[in-house]
């Protein structure tokens, strides 16, 4: 059984958020609150879902690109740290698959045209 001071010291601990808890929250305070952060991590959200596609994943090998959570700011820094690590590795991927995508397009409507 617990002292009655060891006991509201525990207390009091709980009560208090950790750092890493009270870090997350600023992040997502200044996200909300900055049209231009929140589209930069929007951005950078639909380039992990099109960089961790099967096709192009086998292509890379940077650092990690996470997954954005809401309850982790670690995978906004992360996700961060890997865009600026390997920035020209992913801008030449984004220009190669346009440019399939766009050959696609164009084989696609030459075959309608026959």
């Amino acid at each position: 059984m617990l002292g009655k001071k060891e006991r509201e010291s525990l207390e009091a601990y709980f009560r208090c958020p950790c750092f890493n808890h009270q870090l997350h929250l600023v992040v997502v305070h200044v996200i909300a609150g900055s049209p231009q952060v929140e589209k930069y991590f929007g951005l950078c959200d639909a380039l992990y879902n099109v960089l961790w596609h099967p096709a192009i994943s086998v292509l890379y090998d940077g650092g990690k690109f996470k997954c954005l959570l809401d309850q982790r700011w670690s995978g906004h820094l992360a996700t961060t740290v890997a865009l600026l690590d390997n920035f020209s590795w992913m801008s030449n991927c984004c220009r190669l698959v346009l440019t399939v995508m766009s050959l696609l397009q164009l084989l696609v409507v030459k075959l309608l045209d026959c």
